[in-house]
């Protein structure tokens, strides 16, 4: 940048004339010259009298002669030359001073300069001095320099442009003096270098600002000395202080106030003044970056000494925190430059350090001072003050552990310390730990992307060379020490001891919880176990934290040059290699969107990435691997980082991952999917956090679902059949959920929900995965745990219940009527369906086996849910889905007049039923000569269902003809041989009978046998009688006998009744009713108030397609109108989401109020269109489950014409735009009855209004400028809920390269947690997502079932509208009225 420039030459000091006499001659002028001149000064008496300018010019020879005499003996006299010289340069200033003396006002600049020239002596180091000295220079200094900065920043115009480089060359040169050698402990640069280098930074900044913008050779001969300079921490963070400052100032230049919000303190900003230009900002920061050169330089820098020294070492073993520092500046101007207002600028960490530690010093030497004054006293004081609470929360110490910072009163009085302990020095391994225990990291998010934002090749072609030698960077051998011997550790760059011992607890301690002292009292200790960070590892760790943040914040279509990808790729791939924990951790927490950006290549970091998941998870467990990052947040970013990778294995299968350096290994993806299950397993068992166990119990439904479509393809393309690894996974799955939920999970509301969630979605899983060789304890496994969990919650004491338990309960309930329906077999199981009655018992009554006055159910909401569960396992389990709606109307228009309206009777039975009931005896078709009825039931379960039922004779099959009916043929009776007695052994009856036979005595009839004979003599006689009888009555004919006719003109309508025990007296008019159908309103009522009524949850989902850079909702509505221009990906995607429906005819849910269940039964085919559009206006998609319904609609703007209960503040600019450019054709959403608001508001879900958006995405970006607002009154299902604001669920899917798509759910936070198993930054393949949309909408609809007050079931409300017409429409009739009716 500089190389055609030279350097600067620096003036250095010449020797006065009292260097020609003796010291003791000297020093006696200079003293008495001195104090005479400084009354002067100090009296403010006027100027001294100088006759000529050659008595000033020998005065100031007596002055710099003065400032290189020792603070040891001198200090009075240094101190006046300092105020002479600080007094004389006001000359420079507006308000000169009084004491100047006429010659050097009359020409200031050359006077002015030979005075900051002789100043540079001040400096200068004095041998022999001890810290007194030291401290009294160091002071002394730090005063002239401000002095001399403030005057200059007052100078006079008209010397600006002579002043400015001579006070720049006086910076520079007093720097370089000081700072250019290796420090020695307690030396004047260690004392003076935290306060000149501020002096220097601030002064160069604001001569940019102020137009007094350093020549080149200046910024060569900067950057020169501060490269000798490097091995000074202050350097590093009063470098990295301006960096960052002018860094924000050029951002907000660039790209403007609002993309940058960082606050600046006046302190900050002074020094750059407001009125400098954006060339002059941008200049000065390009500039100040490059001082330093790469800091990877740093740890092989060796400064230039004039003769070797000893205690070198000690200044260069701030190398490693030096590198450190400028590592972590770069990474923060990263932040700045990506938009990251919360990012810290002070870089104080050190200062603060520093000010806690002597803080402590001086509370230990307090501490001792008081004990020993109680030891000389012969009073131990027993208890003495611990230290200060800014250490403990400084270091992390335990209370227990704090009484080792004081001597341990339980020691003698001998043992107290007879001298005060030493101020020990802190290793720069704890300022590491420090500046990382200060600084904590936040958790990576999608930030929206700007468009004015810097692109990744920009923020890489500024810093990516720096970067990549940073994060391969090792340590040389010269700067190595033996406290760096930390990071040789098996546990990498902590220091922290893994070797621990049994029942020890200090082995095993936490970099972030700190290490106490051992029992010593000596404050050095102390400072030895302070927990502490190799500054190579961290600034490592910075550096590709960094890179990862860089290269994660790409855009969709930005691409990413090839040759800093490879260096990226390379960089990583080390890291992962060598196994830092500090660096893992930060590559994993910064690089959580690495497999989720479409970079081409990523796949070869993938194993490696698993090996160090796991690895991290494992340790994260028990200890804080990165001073920055929780032991909680480091997991979760560990599982956000396996979410995006869980789908890779099954998505890519038997494809080989290339392996750099391992050409004749081949791995391929389905061989890492051991390594997924394997994580998933280990953060079931060991994870504590509740988000963190949301978020592996989604990765566990997914893994499943994605491993079950993996091998049902195999199977489909005749590979090998690999079920059996999905069943053992399943398995292993369902067993740590199922072991989980009842235990450890039990009182975590969102937890459980999301195990619950996990459960529902494996119920989808096909048969044979879930159940291998008919063996289904894996489903019996899950319903007993089910069971075993809701009477664990409900057996909690009564105080202990609570709204949130019984969410639980009612979520489990729900979950066992999800299984019961996908597996029937289930109910098959005589356990199994033991347990699951005995639980809806125990819901329903509160107790097993109660009295009917002893029941009562924990909440009506229980209650409710164990009812649903017996609906379902009685009605919907084993039962087909339905496929139409069998009402009066498709009756009759299968059988035509025999089923006209004014032939039904309608009942209302039992307080919650319809049955409808017609006489179809005279339609032959169905009857065939026999009494036959038609019957509709309406339930509180299911929609109208219709029934044809034929009276049948009960002697034979009907269906057989009679005259056909041979007779049975006769069978030879069996001759029974009678059985001799046998003897075993043969031979027994021919021995020799023994005493002992004879104690048996033989059998004989007694008093009992006796009557029992006689009975049995009896009956047999009475047999043989009656058979006698009957063979004499009977006709010998050989006519084969045949049953009677049937009867044809019976009213089968009344035996069916009376066969269902309807007809008793005392249940006329209260278990059955006879309703009017004769009023005008009766059919148009049973409609509206009982036919649209859903009996099943119901749900609408819209979708919207955006293309790039699309922000208004018009546009988007227009890419519905041709759906076949959008993308082959998102037509798939529609194609499975649901099945096409003809909104005109179809008799279930529709997506809106207006549309739904239609009383058409026609099924009338259209013909087939090129197109279909699908908003619902003539076609929309719906998918159906035994328990819910989902429409999905692609809205365009022709919903607006159908808007019109909407104001204009609502529709805005949309609806302006569609009414200005739509044809008069386009159709409008007709309403299926007058009566819909009264239907709405009667069957409203919910006094909140909640929609769910799906939004396809060919820019991910996009997602931040999604408008919703503009989109809501186009997504209205018609319910009318009183102006309620709208709450949206929106779910965007973005498509990645392959055939993966990436997911980003932006939604209000809940209270029950996320739903799955669709979460936040998860990848998954594009084949799966139509069944995970649908499944995570389901569990969207529980979870907001369960928040809501006063939710109702679909059937509580569908069993209340039914009771109201019920009593709208009964009849009061008496038993003989009723019957009377019945029978004509």
């Amino acid at each position: 940048m500089y190389a055609e420039w030279p350097v600067v030459a620096l003036p250095h000091t010449e020797s006065t004339v009292l260097d020609a006499f003796t010291p003791a001659t000297g020093k006696f002028v200079a003293s008495a010259l001195v104090k005479e001149l400084a009354h002067t000064v100090n009296a403010d008496v006027g100027q001294a009298a100088f006759a000529t300018d050659e008595h000033v010019k020998w005065t100031m020879q007596v002055l710099s002669f003065g400032l290189t005499l020792p603070f040891t003996t001198e200090y009075e006299t240094i101190r006046d030359c300092v105020k002479l010289y600080s007094s004389w340069l006001t000359v420079i200033s507006k308000d000169a001073h009084p004491t100047v003396p006429k010659s050097i006002k009359e020409d200031p600049k050359r006077y002015a300069r030979v005075m900051i020239v002789q100043l540079r002596a001040l400096f200068a180091a004095r041998p022999d001095s001890d810290a007194n000295a030291i401290s009294r220079q160091a002071k002394e200094a730090h005063f002239l320099l401000r002095c001399v900065q403030s005057l200059l920043m007052q100078s006079r115009q008209d010397l600006k442009d002579d002043i400015w480089p001579e006070v720049l060359k006086f910076f520079l040169a007093v720097n370089d003096d000081l700072l250019a050698a290796p420090s020695l402990p307690d030396d004047l640069s260690s004392h003076l270098a935290p306060k000149i280098l501020p002096v220097l930074f601030e002064t160069w900044v604001h001569a940019c600002g102020v137009g007094q913008f350093p020549s080149p050779s200046f910024w060569k001969t900067f950057r020169v000395m501060c490269r000798r300079w490097r091995h000074h921490v202050s350097l590093i963070e009063n470098w990295a202080r301006k960096c960052l400052l002018l860094t924000v100032l050029a951002v907000r230049n660039l790209y403007g106030q609002e993309y940058c919000k960082i606050v600046l303190t006046d302190e900050q900003s002074k020094f750059m003044p407001k009125s400098a230009s954006s060339e002059v900002i941008n200049q000065t920061w390009f500039r100040m970056l490059h001082l330093l050169g790469c800091p990877s330089e740093i740890l092989t820098f060796e400064p230039e000494v004039a003769s070797a020294r000893e205690p070198m070492r000690t200044g260069l073993s701030q190398l490693p925190y030096c590198f450190f520092r400028a590592a972590s500046a770069i990474s923060r101007m990263i932040d700045v430059f990506q938009g990251d207002n919360e990012a810290s600028i002070d870089f104080t960490e050190s200062d603060d350090l520093n000010r806690e530690w002597t803080e402590i010093n001086r509370t230990v030497s307090e501490n001792w001072a008081q004990q020993h004054a109680a030891h000389l006293s012969k009073h131990i004081d027993h208890g003495g003050s611990a230290p200060s609470s800014i250490l403990k929360s400084a270091l992390g110490i335990q209370p227990g552990n704090a009484a080792r910072l004081r001597i341990d009163s339980s020691r003698s009085p001998t043992s107290v310390s007879e001298a005060p302990p030493g101020i020990a020095k802190l290793r720069p391994s704890n300022f590491v730990w420090s500046c990382l225990k200060s600084h904590q990291l936040k958790t990576a998010s999608d930030l929206p992307s700007s468009v004015s934002k810097p692109k990744v090749a920009q923020l890489l072609n500024i810093f990516g060379e720096w970067l990549f030698a940073c994060a391969v960077a090792s340590k040389s051998s010269k700067s190595k020490s033996p406290e760096d011997s930390v990071s040789q550790r098996s546990f990498g760059s902590l220091d922290v001891d893994i070797d621990g011992r049994p029942g020890s607890e200090s082995n095993r301690r936490s970099v972030g919880g700190g290490a106490a002292s051992t029992a010593s009292s000596d404050i050095s200790s102390v400072a030895h176990d302070w927990p502490g960070v190799d500054g190579v590892a961290a600034g490592r760790a910075e550096a590709i934290g960094a890179l990862c943040r860089i290269v994660c914040a790409k855009t969709s279509l930005e691409p990413v040059p090839e040759q800093y990808l490879t260096k990226f790729f390379t960089a990583v791939r080390e890291c992962l290699l060598e196994k830092d924990r500090l660096i893992l951790c930060s590559l994993i927490f910064n690089g959580v969107h690495l497999f989720r950006i479409g970079l081409r290549g990523v796949d070869i970091l993938m194993p490696l990435a698993l090996d160090a998941f796991e690895m991290v998870v494992v340790e994260s467990d028990k200890l804080r691997l990165h001073p920055s990052i929780s032991e909680v947040e480091m997991r979760r970013a560990c599982l956000r980082l396996l979410a995006s990778l869980v789908s890779w294995p099954t998505h890519y299968g038997n494809a080989v991952i290339a392996e750099v350096g391992k050409a004749q290994e081949k791995q391929t993806f389905i061989g890492l999917r051991p390594k997924i299950y394997r994580n998933i397993m280990h953060s079931l068992k060991t994870e504590t956090d509740s988000y963190n166990l949301q978020l592996v119990l989604g990765l566990a439904s997914l893994f499943c679902e994605e491993s079950s479509a993996w091998e049902s393809a195999s199977s489909q393309d005749g590979k090998r059949d690999l079920s059996g690894y999905c069943n053992h996974a399943v398995r292993g799955i369902v067993s740590s959920v199922c072991d989980n939920l009842g235990k450890r999970w039990s009182s975590d509301l969102a937890v459980c929900l999301a195990a619950i969630d996990c459960l529902n979605s494996i119920s989808s899983l096909p048969i044979n995965h879930l159940f291998s060789s008919d063996d289904v304890s894996t489903g019996a496994l899950i319903v007993t745990s089910l069971c075993r969990f809701i009477e664990s919650q409900l057996s909690r004491p009564p105080p202990l219940h609570s709204r949130d338990l019984h969410s639980t309960v009612v979520a489990a309930f729900s979950c066992l009527s999800v299984w019961l329906t996908s597996a029937p077999v289930l109910a098959e199981s005589e356990p199994c369906l033991k347990t699951v009655a005995e639980t809806i018992e125990l819901g329903v009554a509160g107790g097993k086996n109660l009295m009917e006055e002893a029941r009562k159910p924990a909440s009506q909401r229980v209650h409710d849910a164990a009812e649903q569960l017996l609906f379902s396992l009685f009605s919907v389990a084993s039962s087909p889905v339905a496929t139409d709606v069998e009402d009066e109307a498709f009756l009759r228009t299968k059988f035509g007049k025999f089923a006209d309206p004014s032939k039904f009777r309608h009942f209302f039975l039992n307080q919650n039923s319809l049955m409808s009931i017609v006489e179809l005896t005279e339609c032959t078709d169905v009857a065939k000569g026999l009494p036959t009825v038609g019957i509709v039931v309406r339930s509180p379960h299911h929609l109208a269902k219709s029934m044809i039922l034929t009276l049948r004779p009960r002697a034979s099959d009907v269906e057989a003809p009679r005259d056909s009916v041979e007779r049975p043929q006769g069978v030879e009776p069996v001759k029974q041989t009678p059985l001799a007695p046998a003897y075993f052994p043969p031979d027994l009856a021919k021995m020799t009978k023994c005493q002992a036979d004879g104690v048996v005595p033989p059998l004989c009839i007694t008093l009992e046998a006796e009557k029992l004979k006689k009975e049995i003599e009896a009956s047999l006689k009475s047999k043989k009688e009656e058979e006698k009888w009957q063979s004499a009555k009977s006709d010998h004919s050989t006519k084969d006998i045949k049953p009677p006719a049937p009867a044809t003109n019976c009213k089968v309508g009344r035996l069916f009744l009376y066969d269902l025990g309807f007809l008793e007296s005392e249940k006329i008019g209260r278990d059955i009713m006879w309703l009017d159908s004769s009023a005008a309103d009766f059919d148009k009522n049973l409609y509206d108030m009982v036919d649209r009524s859903p009996a099943k949850t119901l749900e609408t989902v819209h979708v919207f397609f955006v293309r790039g850079g699309q922000r208004t909702g018009r546009d988007i509505l227009d890419n519905a109108m041709n759906i076949q221009n959008t993308s082959a990906g998102f037509c798939r995607f529609l194609a499975y989401l649901g099945q096409g429906i003809d909104v005109e005819n179809h008799q279930f849910w529709t997506g809106n109020w207006q549309t739904s269940f239609s009383e058409k039964r026609d099924h009338v085919t259209k013909p087939v269109v090129d197109h279909y559009t699908l908003d619902g206006l003539t076609n929309a998609l719906w998918w159906d489950s035994p328990l819910m319904e989902m429409a999905f609609l692609v809205p365009t703007d022709r919903l607006l014409r159908s808007a019109s209960n909407l104001g204009e503040e609502t529709e805005g600019r949309l609806q302006k735009d569609a009414l200005s450019s739509s044809d008069s054709d386009i159709p409008v959403r007709p309403p299926r009855t007058k009566s819909t608001s009264t239907m709405n508001g009667e069957g409203k879900r919910s006094p909140t209004d909640y929609r769910i958006f799906v939004a396809w995405l060919q820019r991910f970006e996009d997602y931040a400028t999604f408008p919703i607002d503009e989109l809501l009154p186009v997504t209205d299902d018609g319910m009318n809920r009183n102006g309620s604001k709208a709450e949206c669920v929106v779910i965007f899917v973005y498509p990645l390269p392959d055939g993966l798509v990436r997911i980003k759910i932006k939604a209000q936070s809940a209270k029950l947690g996320m739903p799955t198993p669709l979460l936040d930054g998860m990848v998954i393949s594009e084949g799966l997502l139509p069944s995970a949309v649908r499944q995570t909408v389901a569990s969207i609809s529980r979870r907001r079932s369960l928040e809501q007050e006063n939710y109702q079931m679909p059937h509580l409300r569908r069993k209340q509208r039914i009771q109201e017409f019920g009593k709208k429409y009964s009849k009061e009739r008496s038993f003989p009225d009723f019957m009377f009716d019945l029978l004509h």
